[in-house]
């Protein structure tokens, strides 16, 4: 193999992976909202709110945000909870919520409606909402975290690259995390 070919070859890669990177970012803005509600949001209160993965995302993300999170807790809770979250007056607030739902067989439903008064909620009080997706194993609940970015896409509330449960690491999340907010902050 001479020289020039290994060079060629070695640029094809690298073509190759910059095409893969720019077409991983058109699939995930092609899944989140067109534009988030509240996207001029400027500041840095920020809040992690939902069950215990929003409590490991807020330790590793150099955010620094508020905690307010309940470990295994349903959607049923974080709604009820909201009212602790707007009284921050939040810029951004992360939602991770939706395992313990699936866990304890929470109809889609109802797991549904309560993430859409909570979205509504934290909007309405003028937060940039970023739903971070923690996927179980895709043959369980892949049609549930869809159904979730649906209502996401709906409410206008930014999502977040999903994160498989088996790969959870509160870095990784705080990875995904800022990527989704890197054109907002």
């Amino acid at each position: 193999m001479t020289r020039r070919t290994l060079v060629n070859a070695l640029l094809v890669v690298l073509v190759g992976f910059a095409a893969y990177k720019n077409f991983e970012k058109r699939i995930h803005r092609s899944m989140t909202a067109d534009e988030p509600a509240n996207a001029s949001q400027k500041g840095q209160v920020v809040a992690a709110y939902g069950d215990g993965y929003a409590e490991q995302f807020a330790k590793a993300s150099g955010l620094k945000p508020q905690v307010f999170a309940v470990k295994d807790d349903t959607s049923q809770g974080i709604m009820a909870r909201v009212d602790k979250v707007t009284a921050l007056k939040p810029n951004f607030v992360v939602v991770t919520a939706g395992i313990a739902d699936l866990g304890r067989q929470v109809p889609l439903e109802d797991t549904l409606h309560a993430l859409d008064v909570t979205f509504s909620h934290l909007i309405d009080a003028g937060a940039l909402v970023v739903y971070l997706p923690v996927e179980p194993r895709a043959e369980v609940g892949d049609n549930w975290i869809m159904a979730i970015e649906q209502l996401c896409k709906e409410r206008h509330v930014l999502v977040a690259p999903r994160v498989r449960l088996d790969e959870f690491t509160g870095e990784v999340a705080a990875d995904r995390v800022q990527f989704a907010l890197e054109p907002f902050l």
